[in-house]
């Protein structure tokens, strides 16, 4: 197999797959690893059907059934009938290409990481689950120190199909001691952070969204879109602390490690940001912009964000949180049907959260790694495989449109998220995402600035006690995220509460891992 650049690495599976439409009935593709490897196409064309001739065909045991753990099903419609449509139809599949068959363990979002957690410990049968560095538990850090799930070198290195369709560059930066232990789902790996304005409001008001630069900058635009929505600043919620908003206006080079702990990559300094006289005059912000009737009454009881949700789909905010993305104002539209004008604020970062932002990885006790493998192999490079998992089964939970695009059927009780389903490489765009999608993703990657951490991730084991203090505290003070603590008394309190907890103890901690990590 050729050895592709970095720049080149994808670009060549790029254009097979954003040309190759390939439908469920008649396009069994063969097995090997050469018909797999990416070809390039100028035309748009379905997979063709290549079954082996009955002389060559191996013989075929009992197939192997693999337990896939997934996150983020929403369960609307009838989802017991989709997901057993969608599991025979991939089984059938399956069963052609690696004689296996796979039963989907679906769960929220919500529930997600509990229920890996109490499977993993019981050692229930999974073979194939997901994790990520962005998760609240179970994540790659943890699982690999935990030793829960299997090191995978050997068999990723060895699989030209698998191992071929991302750089050299993310392999590595996804290694743990020189080791891989999971495979990352190409998407926009690179962590940033960026404002996603209603472009309505801003051309009714005037107002250059280019000048906003810090936290005190939007406050114009607030008072000039008081009365045109309900929720002028509905990146100001619960669900999201302040301390985002810190990194967001204040901290824009730094890197977050752990709860309110911050490494500063210019003077290679780690501090607690709540200490800081930013974080305070954030705060202060934040509260006027409460009392001037920027975050509407109820925000202070929508703990799971769900009217803000609601709120944000029928574009009746003024302004919203939004990270970084590609073609990001394309994708915004396509999904909640209004035009948005993006603001990016930070720089795009390569590390290992990134990375991992999310991956597929195998228990320690996995039964058959190898067909785990397999199966991850066809989740991540076959398209037929990339479909059915993210959108199910044409004609009953999206259809076709002639452009190869899908768009999907509400309410058909089956839906997951992209991110968490499979590279985005690997399945059909929707209806109203730009040609170029792939491209701009690949685009997005490559250009993204490793971080002066790439490897890094903070191991809080030494300080365990004193970082699930450190939690509860905050979240005791998530009233601040919208405005409804006053800060001239509350900061204080917090302040001397977080130290009598140990937090010190954290940054110290952190402090020396990262100084034996940069080898000072």
């Amino acid at each position: 197999m050729v050895q592709l650049k970095d720049d080149d690495w994808i670009l060549s599976l790029a254009l097979a797959i954003i040309l190759s439409f390939a439908v469920l009935a008649g396009c069994a593709q063969t097995t090997d690893e050469s018909s797999s490897a990416p070809q390039s196409s100028e035309s748009q064309s379905q997979s063709e059907s290549s079954e082996p001739s009955e002389s060559s065909e191996p013989e075929k045991g009992e197939p192997v059934k693999l337990v896939w753990y997934r996150y983020g099903f929403n369960s609307s419609g009838d989802y017991t009938t989709a997901l057993d449509h969608v599991s025979k139809a991939l089984d059938e599949y399956l069963l052609e290409k690696i004689n296996a068959t796979v039963e989907m363990q679906c769960f929220s979002s919500k529930e997600y990481g509990t229920k890996l957690s109490l499977a993993m410990a019981s050692k229930e049968q999974i073979d194939v689950l997901w994790t990520s560095s962005a998760y609240n538990m179970m994540t790659p850090n943890e699982l690999v120190r935990d030793g829960a799930i299997l090191d995978l070198t050997d068999l990723i290195e060895s699989n030209e199909t698998l191992y071929g369709y991302m750089s050299q560059t993310i392999w590595d930066t996804s290694r743990f001691d020189g080791r891989l232990y999971v495979v990352p789902n190409f998407k926009d790996m690179g962590t940033g952070r960026g404002l996603m304005f209603n472009k309505a409001l801003v051309d009714k008001a005037g107002f250059d969204v280019s000048s906003v630069d810090t936290l005190a900058d939007l406050e114009p635009y607030f008072a000039a879109i008081k009365d045109e929505c309900t929720y002028p600043a509905a990146f100001l919620r619960l669900s999201t602390g302040p301390e985002a908003w810190y990194h967001m206006f204040y901290a824009k080079n730094a890197i977050n490690l752990s709860q309110y702990i911050y490494y500063d990559p210019d003077t290679q300094t780690v501090y607690n940001c709540v200490d800081t006289p930013e974080f305070e005059e954030m705060l202060k912000l934040i509260r006027e912009f409460n009392q001037k009737g920027y975050v509407p009454s109820w925000a202070a009881t929508d703990e799971g964000s769900a009217k803000v949700n609601e709120l944000q789909k029928s574009g009746d905010v003024g302004v919203l949180n939004a990270g970084v993305f590609p073609a990001y104002e394309n994708y915004w539209i396509s999904n909640y049907g209004w035009e948005g004008k993006y603001l990016q604020m930070s720089d795009i970062l390569l590390d290992r959260a990134s990375t991992m932002g999310s991956s597929y990885a195998i228990p320690v006790y996995a039964e058959n790694p190898q067909v785990s493998m397999d199966f991850i192999t066809l989740l991540e490079t076959d398209r037929v495989v990339g479909d059915l998992a993210r959108y199910g089964v044409e004609g009953e939970n999206y259809t076709r449109n002639d452009d190869g695009t899908v768009s999907p059927i509400a309410d058909s009780g089956y839906s997951f998220p992209s991110f968490a389903t499979t590279t985005l490489l690997n399945m059909s765009l929707l209806q109203g995402q730009s040609e170029t999608t792939y491209q701009d993703t690949i685009d997005f990657v490559n250009e993204a600035i490793p971080s002066p951490l790439v490897a890094f991730a903070f191991d809080p084991t030494n300080v365990k006690a004193e970082v699930a203090a450190i939690s509860e505290t905050a979240s005791s003070y998530n009233l601040f995220a919208t405005g409804d603590l006053d800060p001239a008394t509350e900061l204080p309190k917090m302040r001397e509460t977080l130290k009598s907890i140990g937090i010190d103890k954290v940054v110290e901690e952190a402090q020396k891992q990262i100084d034996a990590y940069l080898g000072k």
